[in-house]
């Protein structure tokens, strides 16, 4: 029998269906997480300078380094492994990721507080305020994190939203309050970033401790089985987030604080493609793991090959915008004339929003498909690549090298997902044969 051929406006559907339904509701959910990373970035850079903003860009480095844990080790295995689930059963197993995430959380405040204590026993006590408020915004972070992917793979879209959208107004109220009156500082900064996750979080926390369904012989059968699958993806997340923000560590290994909080700024800038790009991380994961799970291999290709033009196309747009008035939006969003003259930097890092979103579908195709070692593969070729090129640029080059260092290492990342994503297609022409 031949197979169906796909209709050609279900390309077209699809896109009305994308931007006018829930996952509208996602990519609006997404921007108030991004845009209170931007907020938050514009308010302490003019409160307290490009030094006190590369002090907070380090320590927000580590809020994201810590959620790569719980992103890999929980959030993401059971994104993949809920759809598969006995209805029956799934309350048992979001029992189980929940108690996975209590003890990550456990193994994070360990490790920070004891970083914070020993910068303190050696004198550091600007570097050792910033631990002790990361003590207290990690776990808030991270389980604010942990909530809203959940609702995202339960389908619970306006829970996360406002689970994101108290966030951002308690967050961004109280550093508006705290640079009004002269008091904010890097530390304070990510203690309110603590502050606003752990508030928008207790009525999440209320009703899952209280529909949770303990059983002890699935909470070892989900951990063996998340850390099968995690594990790589773990090491996968270190070497991203690792190449996202190493960046910063290595401009205050060669420069110093002042341009680390230049490149902050300017990241600022060019991150404001992170909404629409991680909306659609949140959108395709989920997506794609539910047409894997139902053998759909002609639906699963329509999705991949829409989302992959539309990302790029949005991109594309982006980094022209960002190129041509790179300088203008510095000085609209950042008035300290420390950030002045960087314009060229912000079009720079825009570019990686293009050359990112080649590879961004693979990425989550290759999660769905549960090939999370070639994602690993990619970061590390990614950061080596980006490091690199940092060592040389940076020293001659500085803010503009580290900038076309990363844009390189965006590049072979994307690269190395491409080629994986078409070597391991044909799990989509055996999709139907393996769910029949």
């Amino acid at each position: 029998m031949l197979e169906k051929q796909p209709d050609k406006t279900a390309g077209v559907d699809t896109m009305i269906r994308f931007l006018l339904s829930k996952n509208l509701v996602v990519l609006l959910s997404q921007a108030f997480v991004s845009g209170t990373n931007f907020f938050t970035a514009m308010i302490v850079g003019n409160a307290c300078g490009a030094d006190g903003l590369g002090y907070y860009a380090l320590g927000f480095s580590i809020l994201v380094f810590a959620n790569g844990f719980q992103s890999a080790l929980v959030s993401i295995p059971y994104t993949v492994f809920y759809l598969s689930e006995d209805p029956e059963k799934r309350p048992q197993r979001a029992t189980s990721s929940m108690l996975t995430h209590v003890a990550l959380v456990g193994v994070i405040c360990l490790v920070i507080a004891l970083a914070a204590f020993m910068l303190l026993a050696l004198g550091l006590n600007r570097e050792s305020m910033i631990a002790f408020a990361l003590l207290f915004a990690a776990p808030c972070f991270v389980t604010r994190e942990f909530a809203r992917r959940i609702c995202f793979a339960n389908e619970e879209y306006l829970k996360a939203l406002r689970i994101d959208a108290s966030t951002s107004l308690i967050q961004l109220a109280v550093l508006v309050l705290l640079a009004f009156y002269g008091y904010l500082t890097p530390a304070l900064a990510l203690a309110c970033t603590g502050a606003g996750c752990l508030i928008s979080t207790v009525g999440f926390a209320i009703h899952k401790v209280r529909s949770a369904e303990f059983s002890s012989q699935r909470i070892s059968i989900d951990a063996k089985k998340d850390w099968q699958f995690g594990k790589w993806l773990l090491l996968e997340q270190l070497f991203t987030i690792t190449s996202s923000y190493s960046m910063p560590w290595l401009l205050a290994f060669y420069l110093n604080s002042v341009s680390v909080g230049i490149f902050a700024a300017c990241f600022t800038i060019a991150g404001l493609a992170n909404p629409f790009l991680q909306a659609i991380g949140s959108y395709s994961l989920p997506t794609f793991a539910r047409l894997v799970s139902d053998g759909d291999r002609t639906a699963l290709t329509n999705e991949i090959r829409l989302i992959t033009s539309f990302t790029v196309a949005i991109m594309t747009v982006f980094f022209v915008v960002c190129l041509s008035f790179g300088e203008t939006l510095l000085q609209l969003v950042f008035r300290n004339p420390e950030f002045a003259g960087h314009g060229l930097i912000v079009g720079v890092l825009a570019v990686r929003a293009v050359l990112g979103s080649f590879g961004l579908t693979a990425h989550y195709y290759l999660l769905a498909v549960e090939k999370p070692k070639i994602s690993l593969y990619a970061s590390v070729a990614s950061i080596g690549a980006m490091l690199v090129s940092g060592v040389v640029l940076i020293p001659n080059y500085e803010l503009v090298g580290a900038a076309v260092a990363w844009a390189i290492g965006t590049f072979i990342e994307s690269l190395i997902m491409l080629v994986g994503y078409f070597s391991a297609r044909v799990h989509i022409n055996g999709l139907g044969q393996a769910h029949a």
